[in-house]
Order: C-alpha cells, then structure tokens, then sequence
C-alpha cells in the first residue's frame, strides 16, 4: 500500500511509515475499492464512446400500433373529404331549390299549365272548365219537363237519357258563349221551369269548379313527383363526382407525392 502522507509505498501491514514515521491509519474496503479503482488506467475516448453507444437504449417500434396509427389517420382524413362531399351537396341542394322554385309551385289562380319544366306535354282526364259546357251536357241529357213523374216534378230533380260520345266530342268544340246559347234554347224547348234551369246551372257551375280543382291537384302533384325524382337524381350523380374529386384525389395526390419520392431515391 501507499502512504498517505509522503505517498512512499509500504508493507501492506505496517502501522508507521518507515520513510515519514507518521501513523498509517488501516483503510477500509470502501476506502481500498476507490483507490484501487483510482488507480486503473483510464479508458480511452473511443473506448468510452463504444460503451455509450452500446448502452444506448434501442428503440423498438411496435408495427402493429404503426399500422394502427396509419389506418386512423387515414379514417381520420377520409372522414373530412366526407365532410367536405357533404358541404357541397348541401350547397346544391341549396342551388338547386332556388333554380327550380317555380317548378314546385301549385298549380292555381297564380301559377299556369306548362310553367314549370316538369308539366307534362299532355295529360289525359275528362277535365272541363267551362260551365256552360257541363250546362249544354247537362240539358242534352234531360228528358222533356212533359215526361217527368210527378215525383221528379215535386223534388225537382230532373231524369236523364245516355249521354252519347258524340255529343261529348261536340260539347268539346263549341265555345263557351255558343253552348250557353244551345243551352237555352234547348231548355225552353223542353219547357224546362226556371227555377230547375237554375238550378242545373248551378250544379254545372260547381261540376266546372271541381274539375278545375282536380286537375289543379294533379299537375301539383305531377310537379312534386316530378322535382323529387330530378332531385334524387341528381343528387346522387354530385355525391359520386363529390367521393371521386375528393377522397379520389386526395388518394391520387398522395401516389403522386410517393412516386416523387422513390424515383429521387
């Protein structure tokens, strides 16, 4: 051992020092294991940073939580492209609503036959608007006032004959002021009383009112089945160039980025 006064070495159980004469106090194993381990020679800079980098922690990445990660962040994105797609249908839905506004409306005093793009170009039916018309019908079918019961007479209710389809398809080109004209002449003929001539115009006003009224509601509802099924056509031909343009985009956008980048490398 070493003396830790003058530093001379001495036997390993002397109690002085036989070159200073001071007493050697007895070192404990701590003490012992310091100098000897200050007493190792020193390791060199590349040995010591070969140790750091080998006791440098490896990082050990989880493939199973990257492909996690990756199809997250692909719904994660995939998600905001649908969010997108949904702001532009609203937008023509928007669009759409305004442009065809007057495509929708009711048909009546307001609104006319053909305005709106989805009228039809003919419709069948027995509409008659006309009230002179249901009048002249009316009185062609009418017996004589002679040939009444007297049970027709007392409720004022008048018998008919069949109505002939050739006298519906003149009823159908005579003008309003001419069939009210026939009529007339028709209803005096068979000494029809007033108050029954009332009466049945009265009822013919009401037939032409009803008619007006279901052929009305027909076209309106033509017009909304019509504007439904256009709209649900449409619709699905933007939601499907909206999917393409976007999440088919942004897919392109990325292959495009990748075949950038391996083709530098």
């Amino acid at each position: 051992m070493y003396c830790k006064y003058c530093g001379q070495e001495i036997d390993e159980d002397s109690t002085f020092c036989k070159y200073c004469g001071k007493r050697i106090e007895k070192l404990n194993n701590t003490e012992k294991n310091i100098k000897i381990t200050s007493t190792e020679p020193a390791t060199s800079n590349a040995e010591t940073s070969s140790a750091t980098k080998n006791d440098a922690p490896i990082n050990i990445t989880n493939k199973r939580q990257n492909n996690s990660s990756i199809i997250a962040n692909e719904i994660v994105a995939n998600l905001k492209m649908i969010g997108l797609v949904i702001c532009v249908l609203g937008i023509y839905y928007l669009g759409f609503s305004i442009f065809h506004n007057k495509d929708i409306k009711p048909l009546n005093e307001n609104s006319y036959y053909g305005e709106s793009c989805y009228d039809p170009k003919s419709i069948s039916g027995n509409w008659e608007f006309s009230w002179e018309r249901h009048y002249y019908l009316e009185m062609t079918t009418v017996k004589p006032y002679s040939q009444w019961s007297q049970i027709d007479q007392k409720i004022g209710i008048p018998p008919h004959v069949p109505l002939s389809g050739s006298t519906l398809a003149l009823s159908m080109n005579l003008k309003p002021e001419d069939a009210l004209r026939i009529a007339d002449e028709m209803a005096n003929n068979k000494e029809i009383p007033t108050t029954i001539i009332e009466k049945i115009k009265n009822n013919a006003k009401s037939n032409a009112q009803k008619d007006r009224e279901d052929f009305n509601s027909s076209i309106t509802s033509i017009r909304i089945a019509g504007h439904k099924k256009d709209l649900e056509h449409k619709m699905t031909i933007c939601t499907i160039i909206s999917l393409v343009f976007f999440i088919g985009g942004r897919y392109l956008i990325k292959f495009r980025k990748w075949v950038i980048k391996n083709k530098t490398n």
